[in-house]
């Protein structure tokens, strides 16, 4: 039951307060800009504040200075687009429903292939599971959402090295939907049982395993609205005398990382490379160390 009367007066409100919620938040991506401007050069000096940062709280989860400054735009390779192979593979579930006459949960992986090289149309790839019985009851508990999006996510990664392996051309850009780093990283609700560890030692051996092939892994994430670099300004902000408690609070809430990139990336640039700073980077070392960057993929006129 909704009570529409008591809705319309906090509607009202919001309205009423909107313009200087605007104003404020205004306020603080010029001050966000700003900041980036001022330590745009500073990569070795924010990089070891990064680290400081990440010991003290735990749970940092911000960008890191990479080689490039960190307000610079980069134009397109001169690359012919059009003779890069490129796999995209994409996942789909049906959970679990506690309410149906049968018990079941279904993975789907469908993936588009494009190699230039071998000539004729993409080729479609697709494979559905229907999970059912003892698959329904990991450690003897109905499984969670999560833990389908987990199997979801791993089946993926398998379609796409069992693709690039039997692919007629090497050199293959791969991607998914999403950012790379398996995400029931946050639920160690499956971790308890063993489950999340097997799924990312087994996502973990097929990104090396790309890696050998020589293909490229990349997630793409349309309309994004991470804050990364923004918590990475709030780190250089922060005294290093007092960088745990400054931490607890946002300097700049509200802000993402849009607001730092949108005016200054041209159709077709992309933003400098940032290393990721989270509480799962011990698992992705050496080749399999995550980074992301921001690109306009819009078109000219």
């Amino acid at each position: 039951m909704l009570d529409f009367q008591q809705v319309r007066a906090q509607v009202q409100e919001l309205g009423k307060n909107a313009p200087l919620r605007e104003e404020r938040l205004r306020t603080l991506r010029q001050q966000a800009n700003a900041l980036l401007d001022e330590h745009a050069a500073a990569l070795d000096v924010l990089r070891a504040k990064v680290r400081q940062a990440a010991r003290l709280v735990p749970g940092l989860r911000c960008a890191r200075p990479e080689g490039e400054m960190l307000n610079a735009s980069f134009p397109v390779p001169p690359v012919d687009a059009r003779s890069v192979p490129v796999i995209a593979a994409d996942g789909s579930q049906i959970n679990p429903d506690r309410h149906a006459p049968v018990a079941y949960y279904l993975v789907n992986v469908g993936a588009i292939c494009l190699f230039p090289e071998a000539g004729g149309a993409p080729r479609e790839w697709v494979r559905s599971r229907l999970h059912y019985g003892d698959d329904l009851y990991p450690g003897g508990n109905l499984i969670s959402e999560g833990a389908v999006a987990l199997q979801r996510d791993l089946a993926e990664r398998k379609a796409l090295l069992e693709l690039v392996e039997a692919a007629p051309q090497e050199g293959i850009v791969t991607l998914t939907d999403g950012p790379l780093e398996l995400w029931g990283a946050k639920g160690r609700d499956e971790a308890s049982s063993g489950n999340f560890r097997q799924a990312l030692d087994d996502y973990l051996h097929s990104l090396r395993h790309l890696h050998a092939l020589g293909a490229s892994t990349a997630g793409y994430v349309d309309k994004p609205r991470a804050d990364l670099v923004v918590r990475l300004l709030e780190v250089a902000l922060a005294p290093e005398e007092n960088l745990r408690a400054a931490l607890k609070e946002r300097a700049f809430p509200g802000v993402t990382d849009w607001a730092l990139f949108a005016h200054r990336l041209q159709p077709g640039e992309r933003s400098a490379v940032f290393g990721l700073q989270s509480q799962s980077e011990q698992d992705y070392t050496g080749p399999l160390g995550l980074h992301f960057f921001y690109l306009n993929v819009g078109r000219k006129g």
